[in-house]
């Protein structure tokens, strides 16, 4: 109690407010008067003094006059746009959340607009004492990391779907520039190359070396060609092959504008692939040539420089001291392999080695199926406690599941390009092909399998892909994991379900709409994105987000 009234003194003495002397004397006197273990009573006689300063509208002020002695006061770092926090407000109060990409923390700030974001990488210093500061002036006794994958950067489209750059092997076919795909023929890579990042709409960051060719148009109109990144201006336009895009296809690709290219501090090992007679593949969706240098896939798996973030959330844990902690991931997490030291080590090891004499470590997989939440999805998950307070279990009692039909099946029926008088249910365009393979594509079936109306090029050549493409979900299961291309028939799981129609026929062939994708994701019903976030960029937040449910459940335990 005595650091929440510190902390409450000091926050409102910062700030300016009319009348402040006499507020700031009234708590004095109140902690005078008030026996000091008498706490709720003390709270709620400090809450009807700070009350009589309703006119300040400020966002400080409005943090400062809500807080909650039976919370806990949490930091997020890593937090996107804070789909995980969406139901944590019951147990938890975030003051404090980091996240990196600008764009995401102005997102995050509109929805929490009580947290004070932090915008920039926790690698750098200053942003990482800014952390810190924050958290210990507002005695944060709750961290939640959910860091990025500790997988290599760059995804490779090949004939089974996508893979990181380094795990490829020579022989494995993969997507080229020509819609088709080839063989991989050579394999090679370069340490401490200088590493530029391009971020484009819709697709992961690309990083990659100066002299790395991408297939370019300077203008949508202008015939495209092979630039280096050097030479790449903002504003340009990149190729993503139809393939992978269902959208604005011109020329056998969609033409995605360039929003900025940044030189980077950073020195990476970046890996190259030689691929026979187009000599072309995509990296993270786009149209790349071979190279000295190619995209950065981060070094092998354990010298991936994300997987030093986790190094980053130890740091946090040691020098803010929370009561509980929570590190959520991909389900290989905990077995990664970092580097310490110039020790190679699993990342469940050196959790414990660092903070097992502090805390109370559970480590477990947990699927959001379990939980409340009509999706297939499994998430690895670290959860901390200090050993002076009851120790935090997960949860193991399990939820029905629920399907997709009880989930989204009132909704109305629609095809691409329609849209409902219900919020964010309308349908996205889609070509013609894509329309008719998918009509006659059966409820939980790939086109791939229809006799007649399979994926196929224009001169009629069957293309080739993975089962889980061109596929319609099923209604009596939970959803599969919803990704970040969850917008592409092309890509995986992503069609609705359908209907079938009386000449056999099936209705819906389209992608989930971002209400569906919402309801799937366990998002409440009244969930709405800022105005400024594009559809594209709500679906990529969407398929990286935590299922919120789920983490509600893991909280839930702590209360119990």
């Amino acid at each position: 109690m005595k650091n929440i009234l510190n902390n409450l003194y000091y926050k409102l003495e910062n700030l300016d407010f009319e009348n402040k002397e006499n507020i700031l004397n009234s708590i004095l006197e109140a902690i005078r008067e008030e026996n000091p273990t008498n706490d709720k009573k003390l709270i709620k006689k400090i809450k009807s003094i700070l009350e009589e300063k309703r006119e300040d509208k400020s966002i400080e002020y409005k943090q400062i006059i809500n807080f909650e002695e039976n919370k806990l006061k949490g930091v997020s770092l890593f937090a996107n746009v804070g789909i995980a926090e969406t139901y944590s407000d019951k147990y938890v109060d975030f003051f404090v959340a980091n996240e990196l990409l600008e764009n995401r923390a102005k997102f995050y700030k509109e929805m929490n607009p009580q947290t004070n974001m932090i915008n920039g990488s926790i690698t750098d210093n200053d942003i990482f004492d800014e952390i810190i500061y924050q958290s210990l002036s507002f005695n944060c006794d709750f961290l939640m990391a959910t860091p990025p994958c500790f997988t290599a950067d760059t995804k490779i489209y090949t004939i089974y779907g996508y893979k990181n750059i380094n795990t490829l092997k020579k022989g494995e076919l993969v997507l080229t520039h020509k819609n088709r795909f080839q063989k991989i023929i050579n394999l090679g890579s370069k340490d401490n190359q200088e590493i530029f990042e391009i971020y484009v709409n819709g697709i992961d960051t690309i990083k990659t070396t100066y002299n790395h060719p991408f297939y370019i148009k300077e203008n949508f109109d202008d015939n495209p060609e092979w630039k280096e990144v050097k030479d790449i201006s903002i504003g340009e336009y990149l190729a993503i092959p139809k393939m992978l895009s269902s959208n604005n296809i011109e020329d056998d690709y969609q033409w995605i504008k360039i929003k900025d290219i940044l030189k980077t501090e950073k020195k990476e090992r970046v890996y190259n692939i030689e691929v026979e007679e187009d000599n072309t593949y995509t990296a993270n969706n786009a149209v790349v040539h071979n190279c000295q240098g190619i995209s950065q896939a981060g070094k092998m798996k354990e010298d991936d420089p994300r997987n030093k973030l986790i190094i980053k959330v130890v740091e946090a844990i040691h020098a803010i001291k929370p009561k509980y902690f929570l590190i959520e991931n991909v389900q290989r997490m905990p077995d990664t392999y970092i580097i310490v030291n110039n020790e190679k080590i699993k990342i469940r090891d050196f959790l414990k080695n660092e903070l097992s004499d502090e805390y109370n470590i559970n480590i477990d997989i947990l699927n959001a199926k379990d939980f409340g939440t009509p999706q297939n999805r499994k998430r690895s998950f670290v959860i901390g406690s200090i050993k002076n307070e009851k120790e935090w279990k997960f949860p193991t009692k399990k939820q029905a599941e629920i399907t997709v039909r009880e989930a989204i099946g009132h909704l109305p029926s629609l095809e691409a390009g329609d849209i409902s008088l219900v919020p964010y249910h309308y349908a996205k365009a889609h070509n013609k092909r894509h329309k008719l393979w998918m009509t006659h594509t059966p409820t939980g079936k790939t086109s791939f399998l229809n006799k007649v109306h399979y994926p196929k090029k224009e001169n009629g050549e069957r293309i080739k892909g993975f089962a889980t493409t061109y596929k319609r979900i099923e209604w009596d299961k939970p959803a599969p994991t919803i990704t970040m291309a969850n917008g592409s028939i092309s890509s995986q799981n992503n069609v609705h379900p359908g209907r079938k129609k009386d000449d056999g026929t099936y209705s819906d062939a389209r992608v989930l709409t971002l209400k569906e994708i919402f309801i799937l994701t366990g998002l409440p019903d009244n969930w709405s994105p800022p105005e400024f976030a594009s559809e594209n960029m709500i679906r990529q937040v969407i398929g990286e987000g935590v299922p919120p449910k789920l983490i509600e459940a893991i909280l839930k335990t702590i209360f119990d």
